[in-house]
């Protein structure tokens, strides 16, 4: 509906709100022509736990967490005598999973379209298991294919994009780097998806 003022004339639109102090134009978009913005993920860096919520710590009930170690355990059943499970935290941001990740498996992938937030990823990782740390732009389907492919993947805080077609890249990019029959993990316990095999 259209505003109108005073005599019925047109009234114009409110201007936009103001861009954050230290966000340069365009900076304060998470997307930028259907792919993620490097930038705004390396400006929201500094103020990352104020800026994204904690999906650790949001689960007081530990839900997400006994979720993803049920998946683990039968994952592990189902591993070759010898073999490693494999998780991929795809959209590590600082790393706040990989800890709870290397209690459920051998070896890890931790990627994240920020160079910044991967750095504070990498700093504060204890380093066991090994984790290989890269920065991969999730929109792009080829972003993952260097890696060993995961049986358990976690990404939490990441299909948040206001763009419904960039969420489905970044979906389809995570799901294509799980081994059949690995499993997948968003932010809500609901959220689980079971790679064919």
């Amino acid at each position: 509906a259209e505003r109108r003022g005073r005599a019925g004339e047109p009234k114009p639109a409110p201007p936009p709100p103001p861009i954050p102090a230290g966000h340069g134009q365009g900076a304060d978009q998470m997307m930028v022509g259907g792919a993620t913005n490097p930038q705004y993920w390396d400006d929201v860096a500094d103020d990352y736990d104020e800026e994204i919520m904690d999906t650790l710590a949001e689960d007081v009930t530990k839900v997400l967490r006994k979720r993803v170690r049920e998946c683990a355990r039968k994952l592990r059943r189902e591993l070759e005598p010898g073999g490693a499970l494999v998780g991929l935290d795809a959209g590590c941001g600082v790393g706040k999973w990989l800890p709870f990740l290397a209690g459920c498996c051998d070896d890890l992938t931790a990627v994240d379209v920020s160079p910044k937030l991967l750095d504070c990823a990498r700093r504060d990782y204890d380093g066991a298991p090994p984790c290989a740390f890269a920065v991969a732009d999730l929109t792009k389907r080829e972003a993952l294919a260097a890696f060993p492919a995961a049986h358990l993947c976690v990404s939490a805080n990441v299909l948040i994009a206001p763009d419904l077609g960039t969420c489905g890249k970044i979906l389809a990019t995570t799901l294509d780097a799980l081994r059949p029959g690995g499993y997948f993990r968003r932010r809500r316990a609901r959220a689980l998806l079971r790679a064919p095999g």
